[in-house]
Formats: C-alpha cells, sequence, structure tokens
C-alpha cells in the first residue's frame, strides 16, 4: 500500500497565533535544538511534529527523546518515516510499511501515539498503520539521561536534519487521532499531560507548555519566517 500524500499546510488562520508564523531552520551540518526536558513517565504518550525536507531516504532524527525514556522520530533504514519506542515491540512502528511516498518540499505532520496497547502512526492527521505492540515503555532515570534534541540525534552528535521543523509537542499520554488532526494546525495551550511543546513563533525555541523548558540553538540553526 503506497500513501500520496500532500501537504499539511499553514496553521488554521481562525486560531490563536503568535504574532508571527516562524519555523527552525536546519542546514544539516550539525545544528539542532537541545531541550533540557525533565523526566516524565511515558507508560502511554503521543510525539508530534511538523517538517519540511528536501529529500526522504536519509539517516536523520527530527525528535530524539532520550530522558527517562527514548523515544524518537525520524527517517532511516527503507521508510520514509521511522520511529522509535524502547522497551515495547516492534521497536520501531513505522517497520509496519516501507512504502510511504511523501512529497519533498512540502509540509507535513507527523506522530506517533501509544495507547498502551497499539502504536499509531499518524501523517498528516490521519492514523495511517496501527501497530499492536508487546513489553511495556521502558524508563531509565538513569541511562536516558540526555534531553530532548530538535533535528538531530539525542548525543546531538549525528543524524542531522537538512530542512524545517515546527510545532513539536511532546505529551506523556495517548492522544487520539481526531484530538491530533483537530489540533495539528492550531496553537494550544498549557495542558494536562502536555509536557513539552516548541513552535518558534516567539523567534526563540520557548517551551509553552507551562513547563518552562526552553531550547537552545546550536550550531547553524536559526529561526525563519515560514
Amino acid at each position: 500500500m503506497v500513501f500520496a500524500l500532500a501537504g499539511c499546510g499553514d496553521d488554521d488562520s481562525s486560531s490563536p497565533k503568535a504574532p508571527a508564523n516562524k519555523v527552525l531552520e536546519l542546514d544539516g551540518t550539525g545544528d539542532y535544538v537541545s531541550v533540557p526536558i525533565a523526566n516524565h513517565n511515558f507508560a502511554t504518550f503521543t510525539l508530534e511534529a511538523k517538517f519540511n525536507v528536501p529529500t526522504y531516504g536519509g539517516n536523520v532524527h527530527y525528535v530524539s527523546l532520550q530522558q527517562n525514556a527514548y523515544l524518537i522520530l525520524g527517517d532511516w533504514d527503507d521508510e520514509q518515516l521511522s520511529t522509535w519506542a524502547s522497551g515495547l515491540s516492534p521497536v520501531n512502528a513505522g517497520d509496519a510499511n516501507t512504502e510511504q511516498t511523501l512529497d519533498v518540499d512540502e509540509w507535513h505532520h507527523f506522530a506517533l501515539s501509544y495507547d498502551g496497547t497499539n502504536q499509531y502512526v499518524l501523517i498528516d492527521g490521519i492514523v495511517e498503520f496501527v501497530v499492536p505492540s508487546t513489553g511495556t515503555v521502558t524508563i531509565d532515570p538513569t541511562g536516558f539521561v540526555s534531553g530532548l534534541k530538535i533535528g538531530a540525534r539525542f548525543t546531538g552528535g549525528s543524524q542531522f536534519v537538512t530542512g524545517q521543523i515546527d510545532e513539536v509537542r511532546i505529551w506523556n499520554i495517548y492522544r487520539t487521532e481526531t484530538q491530533i488532526r483537530d489540533n495539528m494546525n492550531k496553537t494550544i495551550s498549557a495542558q494536562t499531560g502536555l509536557v513539552g511543546y516548541w513552535n518558534f513563533d516567539s523567534g526563540t525555541a520557548e517551551d509553552l507548555s507551562g513547563n518552562d523548558v526552553d531550547g537552545t540553538l546550536q550550531g547553524n540553526a536559526a529561526i525563519v519566517n515560514k
């Protein structure tokens, strides 16, 4: 099954906005955002991000969380979109399909959610595949201590993204397809389960979740108008 997907478009003009719609821009040569996120329980979770990249099939991490748990949204192996959730089997729910076809130089929304039984891979607000999963998310407060990287591997030393990233959201609750789709093009406010949220509209990597875990731009990372 092949998914030919259109871009997810600009933010809903009817939703609350910061003064300008800005995004994180990365050149793939050592730049990313580093976030000192706190420990959270990820027994269930949802990761979300928007991205616009010139090519797929590389070896990159869009969102790489290694703090108390190890969770990734990325692109490696044969898939255009890959995921990682240490402790779950399969660990990469993206392996459920290796033939996604996404348009390059288009904005797409990518999400991985887990409800304690299934992992759900969503592209542009639609569940593309449901992956029954065994095991539990590994929680390791002494081994998983590298924080969050946006645009690179959790080490900050490899798997750098070339392109633009926006609307990064980390939840320690399961979010349904409807909840994700209805809010993916809106600026949201602090709420239950939202442990980190970066939309870059302030011109910085300010966290809007209410948890005050602001990010720091590294290398040539820049925040630009969308």
